[in-house]
């Protein structure tokens, strides 16, 4: 956008905010004129049948398996320092910036 080549265009966060760090962002010519909602960025999802396939309680175990994760190298292939639960709801924002948008109808 900078550039001219486009009159807008959308931009993690993080890059923003490291351009901006090091004197790239011509503010004149760029500015932020929407934040999307913050929203989870990770999530696993199972099958719905996996208690009849690996046992009763397995999705439970499965849970608490992956929230237990502690090792500081697997969670920084994440950029997470912990897992938390999640659920549908969770994930509502995400779904309200599709509606408005109309990727979701």
């Amino acid at each position: 956008m900078q550039s001219g080549a486009f009159e807008v265009g959308a931009l993690d966060y993080s890059v923003w905010e490291l351009d901006s760090k090091a004197g790239k962002i011509d503010s004149p010519q760029v500015a932020v004129i929407w934040e999307s909602p913050t929203f989870p960025d990770y999530q696993w999802t199972v099958r719905a049948d996996v208690d009849t396939v690996y046992g009763a309680g397995f999705k439970d175990q499965l849970r608490a398996t992956l929230l237990a994760i502690d090792d500081p190298t697997i969670l920084a292939q994440f950029g997470r320092s912990k897992f938390i639960p999640a659920s549908n709801a969770d994930y509502r924002p995400i779904e309200e910036v599709a509606r408005a948008t109309d990727l979701l109808n």
